[in-house]
């Protein structure tokens, strides 16, 4: 969700700093993504012993 906030806001704001919230959205996107990414391959390690 966060990822598509920030491809939204590059594309519909009209502002010249709209990269600045759009790189911000994305960022928290990926941070979130990193997260869930490591916890499901945790989970398998485990289920794997």
């Amino acid at each position: 969700m966060w990822v598509a906030a920030g491809v939204i806001a590059l594309f519909l704001m009209t502002a010249n700093w709209r990269f600045v919230p759009a790189v911000a959205f994305a960022g928290v996107g990926l941070y979130f993504v990193r997260g869930a990414s490591a916890t499901i391959l945790r989970r398998e390690r485990r289920s794997q012993h």
